[in-house]
């Protein structure tokens, strides 16, 4: 009957045991900041219940488990700042319910996939310092419930979609350090909610569209 194991910096050694999996009521399970390793247990995709999930801040190695794709509740994936690898599952993509994803500073490869149009809740979208590569996918202009994403530090190749932030929430976006060329969509320049964008380090060109004064280029 567990409904939240929270075991916060207390320098765990060790691997996540599989018997978490058993866990079907728990809610909350965040073991952050600790010193965590091997891979994570594919049967936390048993935990069924589930809202949000933090192993961030460990040692933890290999790709993250299809399995998880099960989480139909999930809320909150964090799993930055880890040794994790291999690309991120469709099955997770797929998680209706996801809010935010925060993968950044591990050693992730793979696209950005067009299933990122399905998220109707995602509103944080963090992969920065990966190994992520591909263009930036036509449908993340067209996902409007977002309002932070940070790109940066990837390989992404390509073009800025030119519907980017039409239509959207976005307060934040970061490609800077890709490999992008072309201009700056007019787009970018319209939306009114935008307050940060940073696109340094990339080979665009053209000319550059107005900003209102609420924005900060970089």
């Amino acid at each position: 009957n567990l409904d939240s194991l929270v075991i916060i910096g207390c320098n765990l050694t060790g691997s996540i045991p599989s018997s978490l999996g058993m866990l079907r009521k728990v809610t909350l399970i965040n073991l952050g900041d600790n010193r965590l390793s091997g891979n994570i247990p594919h049967e936390l995709g048993n935990c069924s219940s589930l809202h949000t999930l933090k192993l961030n801040g460990n040692q933890l190695q290999g790709e993250i488990p299809a399995a998880l794709g099960n989480l139909k509740k999930l809320q909150s994936l964090e799993l930055f700042e880890n040794k994790l690898s291999g690309e991120i599952p469709i099955s997770v993509w797929k998680i209706q319910s996801l809010t935010q994803m925060v993968v950044h500073n591990n050693t992730l490869t793979g696209e950005l996939p067009a299933e990122v149009t399905e998220l109707k809740n995602l509103k944080k979208l963090l992969m920065f310092n990966n190994s992520f590569h591909g263009g930036i996918p036509m449908s993340l202009g067209v996902n409007r419930s977002l309002e932070e994403v940070d790109l940066i530090g990837n390989s992404f190749t390509g073009e800025i979609p030119p519907n980017l932030c039409h239509g959207q929430k976005l307060r934040f976006f970061n490609l800077g350090s890709n490999q992008l060329h072309g201009s700056i969509p007019p787009s970018v320049g319209q939306c009114k909610t935008l307050e940060r964008i940073w696109l340094g380090g990339n080979k665009l060109s053209g000319v550059l569209p107005e900003f209102p004064d609420t924005h900060s280029l970089e």
